[in-house]
């Protein structure tokens, strides 16, 4: 027993110390049944199905979030962070931090270099990209113990 509770701390502190997931995709269009299924699937998957906040500097169709919420995500959205003063406002920052994941809209990958290095989008950013927050710990472990209840009961 004291082996287990040993694994499963050891466990817990290296996946809550990990580095995060980036999926980097281009070149193709996006489509239903396609290609695309697979890496954005990831990205819903590593977001533990939650909300996903799409970003770029220009204004957006609702495709892409429908596209995801048709992959398994429970909320998606696009949001324009055009310009250094957007990308550098506080309640920018707080909107992104409740993302589970952030997608980064294709285009001119130099001009969001240029709008959002050194604000508080990027570090919204990387602040989202690491795998556990406290609150998604909360979460995940919820979410962990109903499943092993559901199967203790299956």
């Amino acid at each position: 027993m004291i082996k287990f509770i040993l694994l499963l701390t050891i466990t817990s502190f290296i996946n809550i110390h990990a580095q995060g997931y980036l999926c980097a995709v281009g070149g193709g269009s996006e489509d239903y049944n396609d290609w695309s299924d697979a890496p954005y699937g990831w990205t819903v998957q590593k977001a533990d199905s939650g909300k996903i906040i799409i970003i770029s500097d220009a204004d957006a169709s609702t495709w892409l979030p429908n596209y995801f919420l048709y992959l398994g995500t429970s909320e998606a959205y696009n949001k324009k962070i055009d310009s250094r003063a957007i990308a550098d406002l506080q309640s920018t920052y707080d909107e992104l931090v409740t993302a589970d994941g952030i997608f980064i809209r294709g285009g001119d990958q130099w001009d969001y270099i240029n709008l959002w290095k050194g604000t508080k989008t990027e570090e919204a950013i990387v602040y989202v990209k690491k795998p556990v927050k406290p609150e998604r710990l909360i979460k995940l472990i919820g979410r962990k113990l109903e499943s092993k209840r559901a199967k203790m009961e299956s």
